[in-house]
């Protein structure tokens, strides 16, 4: 599995990848946009908030980059560069555990994320 470890914990975002956005200039034209977003989705299941905090980012995909970047966007690629780090790890699947969703949506993005709950609820063993 490119891009990530595999370990008795979980599976984890590669730290070389979580290097590289850190270690990245802010983009000076369209194409590096879409290279630094490209990478930042990669860890986007690792990393809550992702689709906000690159809401300002992604909305120059629609325009000439060199005449709007701006103050706001650059802390947006800020917090990002900051937000990358805290990547979790994601639990595998266990089948004696319960499941939860979690969702969440604002106008701008949304997102779930399945939960292993630790143990069954008595009303839910039989399942």
């Amino acid at each position: 599995m490119s891009g990530r470890v595999l370990s008795d914990k979980g599976v984890q975002p590669d730290p070389k990848e979580i290097a590289a956005i850190q270690e990245m200039e802010p983009p000076r034209n369209k194409q590096e946009l879409e290279t630094l977003l490209g990478m930042v989705s990669c860890l986007a299941k690792f990393t809550p908030n992702v689709a906000e905090t690159t809401r300002l980012m992604r909305s120059l995909l629609k325009k000439d980059l060199d005449s709007v970047w701006d103050c706001a966007h650059q802390t947006a690629f800020d917090n990002i560069t900051l937000l990358i780090p805290s990547a979790g790890t994601l639990a595998y699947y266990d089948v004696k555990k319960g499941v939860t969703l979690e969702v969440d949506t604002s106008k701008h993005g949304q997102g779930d994320v399945p939960m292993c709950m630790e143990s069954l609820s008595p009303m839910n063993q039989n399942l």
